[in-house]
């Protein structure tokens, strides 16, 4: 994976029902090709109706892409089709099952992401991420994949003792248009983010639940650390007002 220049969303955003139309054909050709049923076309934004979604990157985790990755075809010369298997479930099938994947994702530079975005609602009771597809939801069981950035924000208590990691929508938060103060959290150590103009409950059991906005405030600031402090990856201290936690996260620009 490259770091290369972060595009904006900006042309995603202007692509998204073209490409999702033209996924449906070449979703059959894949079909046919592999012999399979017809793939699942995941989600690369979260729909404008659905307030309880965040826009994560999807990265492959213990893989390499030319042992994990099916069939790969050109959508135009900013987009590429791709087809890979997933384990995990359905809605209406409990049953943990090998699914085949299509996705079209953003190959002009797009740095910190192996394979792009795709919009999450939550997580299950076991702590899978729940992921949307042009059909539904789609429940991920599969260790070869890593939606987020995986542990990148650590509570601390005023002892310095861990309380808690979660999950950040990624890397660069810029690429899903949220910046380090859109994340927040409470006396208890209940993380909150501001995902454009809804506040969300972050939990990493349940899915996402929108709640009232005055929980996304206070805003954390950001606290300089001493040279010998910084490690790396390059680590943020956040502190919010009125709390006795400090925030450790993990993030940077894809450059």
């Amino acid at each position: 994976m490259t770091n290369n220049p972060a595009p904006s969303l900006k042309p995603l955003t202007i692509f998204t029902t073209w490409i999702t139309g033209l996924l449906a054909g070449l979703s059959l050709s894949f079909q046919a090709t592999a012999g399979k049923t017809e793939p699942l076309v995941l989600l690369a934004e979260c729909p404008a109706h659905l307030p309880e979604c965040v826009t994560m990157s999807l990265n492959l985790s213990s893989v390499d892409w030319d042992d994990y990755i099916e069939r790969e075809a050109m959508l135009t010369p900013s987009y590429t089709l791709v087809s890979f298997p997933v384990r995990g479930t359905l809605p209406n099938d409990k049953k943990t099952k090998r699914y085949h994947i299509t996705k079209a994702i953003f190959t002009q530079g797009l740095g910190c992401s192996d394979l792009d975005h795709v919009a999450v609602v939550g997580y299950s009771t076991e702590g899978d991420p729940i992921l949307l597809t042009k059909t539904g939801e789609f429940t991920v069981k599969d260790i070869r994949l890593s939606i987020g950035c995986e542990q990148c924000l650590q509570l601390l208590d005023e002892n310095l003792n861990l309380i808690a990691e979660y999950t950040t929508p990624a890397w660069d938060l810029s690429l899903v248009e949220l910046e380090p103060k859109d994340l927040t959290w409470n006396q208890k150590g209940m993380l909150f983010i501001k995902n454009h103009s809804n506040c969300l409950r972050w939990n990493k059991n349940s899915r996402f639940q929108q709640v009232d906005n005055k929980y996304c405030h206070p805003s954390p600031y950001l606290q300089p650390m001493h040279p010998s402090q910084q490690e790396e990856p390059p680590t943020l201290k956040l502190i919010v007002p009125k709390t006795h936690f400090q925030g450790l996260l993990q993030a940077g620009a894809c450059t």
